[in-house]
């Protein structure tokens, strides 16, 4: 048997998409046929530049399916410059994690360990789709509320909404959020976000009815709007508001 590489290996790292793209198509229908060339692509994934790593992770995912050694790769591609790759690799990650339990450790640890703020973003996003009802998801969700950077903030105050049992803390936390914070955006975010949390928590529903009723006729329409959103959504049905 040739120990060559197959033409389309080199092809994974192009500088051109669609080029990588030709070659994923490629890699996946010969490595069906013949598993043992997946060698290659586990070279690549150890040693080759993020582009053609994520491809190789890609490959052997579609080829082969989830498997812990694509964990790093996948990781290191959510913040690449292409969003579609980006994204590719966070429903890689959360297909994953739903077999591999170990997986959600995994990803925390990735999450606080001073990665990059498009990495730590899109992190919150895959922590938020594989286990929303986790506390310890709640928690890295809550930490993300603290980042340095906006986006992250704001991505995770996106994230609590999907929370299946939130926390007394965490509804207080956004609460406090959607009174003040100086960042409009997130402060948006919050008032939106709001009401989804509180179904656990009847005993704020004054409180938050109260703030977003204020903040229905906020200077900033953006603001504004979210808290009337808000409203609407805690008004009982059939209510024309």
């Amino acid at each position: 048997m040739s120990s060559a590489s197959p033409d389309w290996l080199d092809a994974l790292g192009s500088a051109e998409l669609a080029e990588r793209r030709r070659a994923c198509d490629a890699a996946i229908d010969e490595l069906r046929r013949r598993p043992e060339l997946g060698r290659h692509l586990r070279r690549v994934l150890r040693g080759g530049s993020r582009e053609a790593s994520f491809a190789a992770a890609y490959v052997l995912f579609q080829a082969q399916g989830p498997s812990p050694g694509l964990l790093p790769a996948l990781v290191e591609s959510l913040d690449l410059p292409d969003a579609d790759a980006r994204w590719q690799a966070l429903e890689m990650l959360v297909a994953l994690g739903r077999r591999r339990p170990e997986v959600l450790e995994g990803l925390l640890r990735r999450f606080r360990a001073g990665e990059p703020a498009l990495r730590r973003r899109m992190l919150l996003y895959a922590l938020r789709d594989l286990e929303p009802a986790d506390p310890t998801v709640e928690a890295a969700l809550v930490e993300g509320l603290d980042d340095g950077d906006a986006d992250v903030r704001r991505a995770a105050a996106v994230c609590l909404a999907r929370l299946t049992r939130p926390d007394l803390g965490t509804l207080d936390r956004l609460l406090e959020i959607a009174r003040g914070d100086p960042d409009a955006r997130l402060r948006r975010i919050a008032a939106a976000v709001v009401p989804a949390l509180l179904g656990p928590h009847p005993g704020r529903r004054p409180e938050a009815e109260r703030l977003l009723r204020g903040l229905s006729s906020h200077p900033d329409p953006a603001i504004a709007r979210a808290a009337r959103a808000g409203l609407a959504r805690l008004a009982p049905a059939g209510s024309s508001g």
